[in-house]
């Protein structure tokens, strides 16, 4: 695995920092993966476990003390770098664990997470893959996987991914607005408008759903319920430049040059 993406590490890592401060724009014209990967549980599903029986770590209590002490370092070293957004060491970190212990679900998660911020979406989709095959219930990692096929323009197995989650987390908006997206990108607008409205329901401060409907109202010639949408977008987050950016273009487009 190190030795592949050795290869392209530097030159992502140098991509990295744009990423985290929004500078890039997903393929779907949605800029908010970043946003996307702080909302999802810092802790993954291993972490419910933690109480019961059940290894929380994805088998370090399976592990000998030794075997076990050294996972933890690893991982609590690996999520200091992340949140230092050093991503070249939290990967090593990360790395490290699954040498040692294979199948360890959040190693495979941070690992997904760290790919995802490099822009790396087909190794990301690897790790998440991983972790759909060790934990089939976990709406984390169906959800993940979701925006790695998202971001690879692989919409059609994306929903899957997205409707797995809610199966499992009926009340995850974030799923229903990239479901609305990944609609809305097919040209199923029906389904995209209702998509959007049941994140909406479920979190009222969510700027995505928003976005989306007012990029599918413009496009079915709803102008009025288009330039609403955006408007509310631009005041959940008023501090948000691309949202704005976003909708000059739109004004642009409806040829209202003063407003843009």
């Amino acid at each position: 695995m190190r030795n592949k993406r050795s290869v392209t590490l530097f030159v992502m890592s140098m991509m990295a920092p744009a990423l985290f401060l929004g500078a890039a724009e997903p393929a779907s014209a949605i800029p908010l993966l970043d946003r996307v990967l702080s909302k999802v549980k810092k802790e993954p599903d291993a972490e419910k476990g933690k109480d019961k029986k059940t290894p929380a770590l994805g088998g370090v209590d399976e592990l000998n003390p030794e075997k076990a002490s050294k996972i933890e370092k690893h991982l609590k070293l690996g999520d200091m770098f992340f949140k230092r957004r050093d991503l070249t060491n939290a990967m090593l970190e990360y790395e490290d664990v699954v040498k040692v212990d294979p199948d360890n679900f959040k190693a495979h998660f941070m690992l997904g997470k760290v790919l995802m911020a490099m822009s790396d979406f087909e190794e990301a989709l690897k790790e998440y893959e991983k972790l759909t095959e060790l934990r089939p219930t976990s709406g984390d990692a169906h959800y993940m996987k979701a925006e790695a096929l998202r971001m690879l323009g692989e919409n059609d197995k994306a929903i899957d991914g997205y409707e797995m989650s809610l199966k499992v987390d009926p009340r995850r908006a974030l799923a229903h607005a990239y479901l609305g997206e990944c609609y809305r990108t097919k040209g199923d607008y029906r389904l995209a408008v209702k998509e959007c409205k049941d994140a909406i329901k479920l979190d009222d401060k969510l700027v995505l759903p928003h976005l989306v409907l007012a990029k599918t109202y413009a496009v079915t010639r709803l102008e009025e319920l288009s330039d609403k949408h955006y408007k509310k977008a631009i005041a959940l987050d008023p501090r948000d430049p691309v949202t704005r950016v976003q909708y000059g273009v739109a004004l642009g487009q409806a040829k209202k040059w003063n407003e843009a």
